[in-house]
């Protein structure tokens, strides 16, 4: 189907299909059992996701790739829209990341449900204009790849945001610090080392979302890396709490008490396209 008519959003800009010109939201009605049978546009066709040929079967792992979906960390906090399958073009293009363009994928959009304080808003004042918010998470079939997230531009606070595509759910390796000297338990003989991990900004850590673990070592050093979850990015607009560094025991084995340790590299190990909730 051609998009004739393009009518955006103010700021981000889902927009109709067909010949006319009116502007609407992504809705339930835009999928038909499992499949897009409208096109959907964002910021002006910078994401473009048509109906699948008839001759195109709509893929049976439906159900799994929803879990993937909206567990996708980008999104957490956004309202569930639709999901469905469909051709899926990303006119724009970011280093590391992917290229889409004509990729059958299985497509969720969802509303940024986050709550805006603006400065200078008058206390009990009328809420501040929030338009645009959306993101789709597009899941490319076969072998779920590739995995991204494209975020819409959006007006907050008279502010316009700009749009971001990312690489869905990344793992990072993040920083940690020695809490203390080790120690070494005096039945099992092994050596022991507090480490604290800090949280990444507006995200508290969890520690079932971490994993902590002895990455390489020798006879003279170890090397602790500590693994999560990438969080959704930090908006300028957004007041985040302090939050306290998560502390564990990471055991090095029978290693002597003055074996040098060592920091994994910080940042993106591995994408994860393949995550349950």
């Amino acid at each position: 189907m051609v998009v004739v008519g393009v009518a955006l959003l103010a700021g981000s800009g889902i927009a109709a299909s067909g010949t006319g010109a009116s502007t609407q939201r992504v809705t339930t009605s835009d999928v038909v059992d499992g499949r897009f049978v409208r096109a959907v546009v964002l910021d002006g066709g910078v994401l473009t996701v048509r109906p699948a040929p008839a001759s195109m079967r709509t893929p049976a792992n439906r159900v799994a790739l929803s879990r993937q979906i909206w567990a996708t960390s980008q999104v957490r906090g956004y309202r569930q829209q639709v999901l469905g399958f469909g051709v899926v073009t990303i006119t724009t293009h970011v280093a590391s990341v992917a290229t889409v363009t004509g990729v059958p994928a299985w497509v969720g959009f969802a509303m940024n449900q986050s709550v805006v304080s603006c400065p200078n808003e008058p206390v009990g004042g009328p809420a501040p204009p929030l338009n645009g918010g959306e993101a789709a998470v597009v899941v490319g079939e076969s072998g779920g790849s590739p995995a991204v997230v494209y975020i819409a531009r959006s007006l907050r606070c008279s502010q316009v945001q700009p749009s971001r595509l990312v690489n869905a759910t990344e793992e990072i390796s993040l920083a940690w610090a020695a809490a203390g000297p080790r120690r070494v338990n005096q039945v099992s003989g092994v050596t022991q080392l507090a480490i604290d991990v800090a949280p990444p900004p507006c995200q508290p850590l969890s520690a079932s979302h971490l994993t902590w673990h002895v990455e390489a070592a020798t006879g003279r050093s170890v090397t602790i890396a500590v693994d999560g979850l990438a969080t959704q990015d930090t908006l300028q607009w957004q007041a985040c709490p302090v939050t306290l560094p998560l502390r564990r025991w990471v055991s090095i084995g029978r290693a002597a008490p003055t074996i040098t340790i060592r920091h994994a590299p910080i940042g993106a190990v591995r994408l994860v396209t393949r995550r349950s909730t």
